[in-house]
């Protein structure tokens, strides 16, 4: 018979057995690769009257470069969620031109205006590329139409460089007091020996007027030291305006489960300049070196602790899922990193370890808290998984080990496959997209709901 410290291990790492799917799954919207395009590479933001907003990277011939869109609820008395009830509507379709090429997600403010970010396009330069769909990337703004019309209005609210400026956002901005964006961009900066940089953390502040000019600045310069690399995620905004983030690459930490030339990334924060400063202070939280997790693909979930929850797309479970030619990689992990109570010492703590069975692989976005629980998306690895849906409740009373429950496991048929964005909940259900991988009867993506 096991001990007990031997069956929290064994939990703990992902090889317990897990609930069986136990949430309520149904496709709601079905991308057809014509005027909605296709592959949608994030989340949604919820919109009035039940809809919700979202991004799809493109698809097909008439709209390779990506369309932001708005996805319309049954009518009253229609039927249920299922496939065809609900409706969409192209809002913005990019032309891979000036106006930015990919759309990687949005953020919705209060006036109903929307922000998001397109990892290319933009000013072409030499720096990346000279042809449609290149460039470094954008941020944009649309309005939503006046009175009477139905036109959203776009804006170039940025166009990156490659310079001091980053390059190529992969993730949208988050909105900050007095409308300021902040983001982070994996490419650019100031960096030597990488070709495309190291990425940096920014902000825009809006014009006083609607006719001026955003003011754009570099927060921080990544410098593949402590400091990590390529930061991929969505920033999440803490008390005093504090600024935390991930980055997939370096941080020093070089092991088996990462690769020998960049490390296993890091968690960081930038805090505000104090009165009559302008540097923003950067801080390494935590240095990956695979054990908990390594290559953290999305965002941070902060808590009222000031704990902050993440997904990394590899670590943990070793010996599981080869990536890229690291035959220790492991299959990826949720992980709590932790305030001191006191000195200056964050704590990681693995919380789940993929196993590549029902419960997927490879997550690449924030978790969902919710009540205590964590919400989550697995993407798989297309061999053996095609992704799932997973609630991680917290430990029983008396418990040291999260509680898996694997909600839904994809299929790569009407489902289709590769959920890698986050969730969203609206009315008790969760709502999310599946990116698709142009094969199954769902090539292009879905968008899901899970009752829980």
């Amino acid at each position: 018979m096991r001990s007990r410290a031997a069956c929290a291990a064994a939990i703990l790492l992902g090889a317990w057995p897990i609930a069986a799917s136990a949430g309520s799954f149904k496709t709601i919207y079905t991308f057809q690769q014509g005027a909605d395009g296709g592959y949608p590479f994030s989340g949604l933001v919820p919109g009035p009257n039940g809809s919700f907003f979202g991004t799809s990277s493109g698809a097909g011939a008439i709209d390779p470069y990506g369309v932001v869109f708005q996805l319309f609820p049954p009518a009253a008395g229609a039927p249920g969620l299922d496939m065809g009830d609900w409706t969409l509507t192209p809002i913005y379709t990019f032309t891979g031109s000036s106006d930015g090429a990919y759309p990687t997600g949005l953020v919705r403010a209060i006036s109903g205006a929307l922000y998001g970010a397109a990892s290319n396009g933009g000013t072409y330069n030499t720096a990346c590329g000279s042809g449609a769909g290149d460039g470094c990337g954008t941020i944009f703004e649309l309005t939503p139409p006046a009175a009477g019309q139905t036109a959203w209005s776009f804006k170039l609210v940025h166009s990156f460089t490659r310079g001091l400026d980053g390059a190529f956002p992969v993730s949208p901005p988050v909105l900050g007091a007095g409308g300021i964006l902040y983001g982070a961009a994996e490419g650019g900066g100031k960096c030597a020996g990488q070709t495309y940089g190291c990425g940096v953390v920014y902000s825009l502040v809006p014009p006083a007027s609607p006719t001026g000019t955003w003011k754009y600045s570099t927060l921080h310069l990544f410098a593949a030291g402590r400091d990590g690399a390529n930061p991929r995620g969505r920033l999440a905004i803490g008390k005093n305006g504090v600024l935390y983030g991930t980055t997939s690459r370096a941080g020093i930490s070089k092991t088996p489960a990462c690769s020998t030339d960049y490390g296993c990334g890091t968690v960081f924060s930038l805090t505000p300049p104090a009165s009559g400063a302008t540097a923003w202070t950067e801080a390494t939280l935590y240095v990956f070196t695979g054990k908990i997790g390594a290559n953290v693909l999305g965002g941070l979930t902060l808590d009222s602790a000031g704990n902050l929850y993440g997904t990394a797309h590899s670590g943990g479970r070793l010996l599981l899922c080869p990536q890229n030619g690291i035959v220790n990689a492991g299959c990826g992990t949720v992980f709590e990193i932790s305030p001191p109570a006191t000195g200056t010492t964050w704590t990681g703590t693995l919380l789940y370890a993929f196993r590549d069975g029902p419960d997927g692989s490879r997550p690449w976005d924030a978790p969902l808290l919710l009540n205590g629980s964590l919400y989550l998306t697995s993407s798989g690895d297309e061999v053996k998984t095609d992704g799932s849906v997973l609630k991680l409740a917290p430990p029983s009373p008396g418990g040291t080990s999260w509680r898996p429950t694997t909600l839904y496991t994809f299929q790569d048929q009407g489902d289709s496959d590769d959920p890698i964005g986050p969730l969203l909940l609206s009315g008790g259900v969760l709502y999310g997209t599946a990116q698709g991988d142009t094969l199954g009867p769902a090539p292009a993506g879905t968008v899901f709901s899970v009752n829980p």
